[in-house]
């Protein structure tokens, strides 16, 4: 994509499927939020704002095709949008489609997001997993409501899970992990290291992945993409990173025919 970052998933080369993980180059938004900042809510300009999704949708050959995005929370509702769906579905934390020409999107600085795909009924969704949805088990719920709403089995999907803050600079309390664990089992150990003073580092990405393998999907159909965001502020968005005063970056997955 000229003159933007954007980070693709290996294999995702079906015909009329566009997807992406932008980084922070080549929009028009100022310090701190330079330079491809997608929200208005966070103190950027809302005409930079508005203007970087103009360049995005340039870049991408995406004019004219609905990009539909959510109010995020930090929760586990899981939305469904179509041709009337607008700008904004409402407010959740993940947003499936069946819809040719809408686009999913999903903003993040550090949070996991993930794209998933069906190929053969060209179903998409996109996720939005900081470690409150994470615990709320946000994206085993998109996988159910794809199968219950359109028929799609987990063993025919394929995931993305992008970049986000790893486990080598999201120091968090034990409580969180603690609470991960109970809900989501022992195994959990894997994306867990114990620090000092009643805290440790957690890998969210990991997580995700071990709620996807629960679902019995190939291990080849899951892709981890791009950096910790923390340790790349150079190329994306980190809260962390940037002690809370950044921009956002966009995740964006759909179908553009049948």
């Amino acid at each position: 994509m000229a003159g933007l970052l954007s980070l693709t998933s290996p294999g995702w080369t079906w015909p009329g499927l566009v997807h992406g993980f932008l980084g922070r180059h080549g929009g028009v938004s100022d310090p701190p939020y330079s330079s491809l900042n997608f929200s208005a809510s966070n103190g950027d300009d809302p005409d930079y704002a508005k203007e970087n999704w103009r360049i995005f949708k340039h870049a991408a050959g995406v004019h004219g095709t609905t990009v539909v995005t959510m109010s995020q929370v930090h929760g586990d509702r899981v939305l469904v949008a179509d041709e009337s769906s607008g700008k904004n579905a409402g407010e959740g934390d993940a947003i499936v489609t069946a819809t040719p020409a809408v686009l999913l999107g999903i903003l993040t600085a550090d949070c996991v997001p993930v794209l998933i795909v069906e190929p053969e009924r060209r179903i998409a969704a996109a996720v939005h997993a900081g470690w409150k949805g994470t615990l709320s088990g946000v994206l085993p719920k998109t996988i159910g409501v794809m199968r219950e709403r359109f028929g799609a089995r987990p063993g025919d999907l394929y995931f993305a899970v992008g970049p986000s803050i790893g486990p080598c600079c999201y120091e968090v309390s034990s409580d969180i992990y603690d609470r991960l664990e109970t809900q989501w089992g022992q195994e959990c150990a894997r994306a867990w290291r114990p620090g000092g003073k009643g805290k440790g580092f957690l890998d969210l990405r990991e997580i995700n992945i071990l709620m996807i393998e629960r679902e019995a999907v190939p291990q080849d159909r899951i892709a981890r993409v791009g950096p910790c965001t923390a340790c790349a502020t150079r190329d994306f968005f980190s809260h962390r990173g940037e002690a809370g005063r950044t921009g956002r970056q966009l995740s964006y997955v759909g179908w553009l025919s049948r």
